[in-house]
């Protein structure tokens, strides 16, 4: 590293912005001289993208350091060398480093350390706002309301009247120090060197660290810059999808489909139907949901002519069409177009009976089971023989009855179809 920045010093035209700035060819030409010099000839694009970095990070740490020595103590990160020498040239950077130290110097904050801590144990009370596993985390309407609930609380314990807006910002302010104290922690950890917070309050705040940036990887030490960024790199590693539930375990792609998800598990729906008052996760939902009440039925099969109410029902209808079964039996090979009858023949091999009767509280494998036997608790018998009136509570029963008739239910309504074709 020094070896490069010594030769990068050299050419004063590629940092001085008081000379004549190369051209992009000329400044190509002196970074492979540099790279060249090194020994690294072929590697001179790497080299501009790490001095880039390199002289972003000692920006930083240049304002840190004058914001420790505005306050009457030292610092000096443990690779900062005169280096920085070159880097004060910049005029962009050099009007930043003199503007934030002063703003910070010159704007003392908000709150005293006393009621920063009583902030962060309100903060704290709250997952739903910096805990990614609790299951609340991701609705916005429970968010909401916490912010409002640290709003009155915190203005009741401390006596101060901030607005809610405010309060938030004082917020954003404890995750910017725990994010930018989780960054100079990686650092001390990568330098071997002792790490200590500055912030006398920091023991109440640490524990946002867990939802602040930067991320390390755990398996392989990359450092990722953002929640999504780390999920996603997670996921190349064992090759699990990057959102996951903790309730069921079930995986998606986006984030937005498990918030989705979320809300259907604790029934936390935000959409409400005008008509009946049913509760909807999302507005598709809401959507699909009224056309219930319009009969609208907007996928149309050319073969059979049959129209359905939803994209998923039509994609399984022309599955049916084309005897092409997404899913097989494990036991038995049996094909299945979807996944809740495939589930509820499994539970048949398992001998599971999850389905309960709420009447009498029988156990039953399959809906459709449930289904027929609910009709014993109806008052009305519905299935009717045309032979006798007689009635009957489950189809089972007039088929067997039937045969008290001599024939069967099959053969019975072919003669009624044949006689009103011959009449």
């Amino acid at each position: 590293m020094t070896d490069i920045f010594s030769s990068y010093a050299k050419y004063p035209a590629l940092w001085d912005k008081r000379i004549r700035q190369p051209t992009k060819k000329e400044k190509e030409n002196l970074l492979k001289d540099i790279a060249s010099s090194v020994g690294m000839p072929e590697e001179w694009k790497n080299i501009q993208k790490l001095v880039a970095k390199f002289r972003f990070k000692l920006h930083t740490e240049i304002i840190r350091m004058q914001i420790y020595e505005a306050k009457g103590r030292e610092y000096t990160p443990a690779w900062l060398t005169d280096l920085k020498s070159f880097i004060k040239q910049k005029p962009r950077l050099q009007k930043q480093a003199k503007k934030e130290p002063v703003e910070t110097i010159s704007n003392p904050p908000l709150l005293t350390d006393d009621q920063y801590i009583a902030l962060a144990k309100l903060y704290k009370k709250f997952p739903c706002l910096w805990d990614e596993n609790d299951i609340t985390y991701r609705f916005n309407n429970r968010r909401s309301d916490a912010f409002e609930c640290i709003h009155n609380d915190f203005n009741l314990d401390t006596g101060l009247s901030m607005t809610q807006k405010g309060i938030e910002s004082e917020i954003a302010k404890l995750r910017k120090i725990c994010s930018d104290e989780k960054k100079q922690k990686l650092r001390c950890k990568r330098n071997k060197i002792a790490y200590k917070s500055p912030y006398s309050y920091y023991d109440h705040i640490a524990f946002i660290e867990v939802n602040v940036a930067p991320y390390e990887c755990s398996i392989c030490g990359e450092i990722l810059s953002s929640l999504g960024q780390y999920k996603i790199h997670l996921s190349t590693h064992n090759g699990s999808l990057p959102y996951k539930c903790h309730i069921c375990s079930h995986e998606f792609k986006i984030a937005a489909n498990l918030t989705v998800h979320l809300r259907r598990h604790v029934h936390d729906y935000t959409y409400n139907c005008e008509i009946c008052s049913k509760s909807c996760a999302t507005s598709t939902d809401l959507k699909i949901h009224m056309r219930s009440h319009t009969g609208e039925k907007p996928y149309f099969c050319d073969i059979c002519g049959k129209s359905l109410r939803t994209s998923s029902l039509f994609s399984t209808h022309m599955r049916r069409h084309e005897n092409r079964p997404r899913y097989n039996c494990e036991y038995c090979d049996k094909p299945f177009y979807t996944k809740g009858l495939l589930t509820e023949h499994m539970n048949g091999h398992m001998k599971v009976k999850d389905k309960i009767c709420n009447v009498c509280n029988k156990g039953f494998t399959t809906r459709k089971q449930l289904r027929q036997h609910a009709y014993i608790h109806d008052k009305e018998k519905r299935f009717v023989c045309k032979i006798c009136t007689k009635r009957f509570a489950q189809h089972a029963g007039l088929s067997g009855h039937m045969k008290s008739h001599g024939t069967s239910l099959a053969n019975l309504n072919k003669s009624l179809i044949d006689q009103s074709m011959n009449s």
